[in-house]
């Protein structure tokens, strides 16, 4: 079969006519009716009832066009990816980060992606994590860094890239702190604060639809507290900017407490005395409707990311949780 003049089977099953199929392909008549009749000898089968006006598909002629148009669909997908692997075009993904994560990640993926895909543009879609999956989900978006792996996949792909543990981060000045010396930070380490404390002390929330919200509920759950929330925010670095200044609380990751530069510097604590976590990992649509480009990025993206946690970032162990806030916590309310 030459794909090159499937065009005059298809031009014929359209106008059912030989003479406007010929002058729609820009060949003569009988070069048509020649390519048609060898076809057919070729086959072994009659494509088209020439017995009725205008003439039209036999069952063995709808069944070959429906696969032609199926074979055709296919090489369309197949030469685009080819030219995008070659080069030949450019191309752009859509990436979607939480802000946090932007200036921490993007600087380390992007030097070794481009390397590889150098006239690939990638463009960057923030918001919450109800937001971007929405957007992986409807294809707005190609990748998506999610905080913890969906309970509902539903077509999506989650692949996980590390276990990040989380810190609560507690403003020094709150006032179930008052007259208490409290201890210095400790790299690697978390103070363990009893989480009954936390219900006297104002909770600063990130709104519904961030993973750190669900993850919230989730810890309060677990420890059957209920803090009062004192205001809810859709940014994460505002809840980390006013904690300290606002004698509340709030959660953040492990990697934010050794990158984000605080004015007023809160204690870094732990409810449990084992490390809380989730699970980062990249959401994205089933992988064979993936670009080459979006492929790469994703391979890229597993390769830096946990190289870069394991090696740049002081991951907390269970075993170094202190006890000495919750101590010092005791011995103040039994004065």
């Amino acid at each position: 079969m030459d794909l090159d003049k499937v065009t005059y089977l298809l031009a014929l099953a359209d106008t059912k006519n030989y003479s406007r199929a010929a002058e729609q392909c820009h060949i003569s008549q009988p070069a048509l009716t020649r390519y048609i009749k060898n076809l057919e000898e070729e086959l072994n089968v009659t494509l088209f009832d020439r017995s009725s006006f205008p003439i039209r598909l036999t069952y063995a002629g709808e069944r070959y066009i429906d696969g032609l148009l199926k074979i055709l669909e296919m090489k369309e997908k197949l030469d685009k990816e080819m030219r995008e692997i070659a080069g030949h075009v450019q191309n752009q993904i859509s990436i979607g980060m939480h802000s946090t994560r932007c200036y921490s990640w993007l600087p380390r993926i992007l030097p070794d992606y481009q390397k590889i895909c150098p006239k690939v543009k990638v463009k960057l879609s923030e918001g919450n994590s109800a937001k971007l999956q929405k957007d992986v989900k409807n294809g707005a978006i190609d990748v998506f860094f999610i905080c913890s792996k969906p309970s509902d996949l539903d077509g999506l792909t989650f692949v996980p890239l590390f276990q990040e543990e989380m810190t609560l981060i507690v403003s020094r000045t709150a006032a179930v702190f008052h007259n208490l010396i409290l201890p210095e930070n400790i790299p690697g380490v978390l103070q363990y604060i009893p989480p009954r404390i936390l219900e006297q002390i104002p909770f600063i929330s990130l709104t519904p639809g961030h993973g750190t919200y669900e993850f919230a509920r989730e810890q309060f759950k677990k420890f059957q507290i209920s803090p009062s929330v004192s205001m809810e925010l859709d940014n994460s670095p505002t809840v980390y900017r006013l904690v300290p200044q606002n004698n509340g609380f709030g959660f953040a990751p492990v990697t934010v407490t050794y990158e984000e530069k605080f004015d007023y510097t809160p204690i870094f604590c732990s409810m449990d005395h084992h490390v809380s976590s989730r699970e980062i990992g990249l959401l994205y649509r089933d992988s064979s409707s993936l670009s080459p480009a979006t492929r790469q990025f994703i391979q890229t993206a597993r390769e830096v990311i946990p190289s870069f946690v394991r090696s740049e970032i002081l991951i907390l162990k269970s075993g170094k949780i202190l006890t000495f806030l919750n101590f010092i916590i005791r011995r103040h309310h039994h004065k």
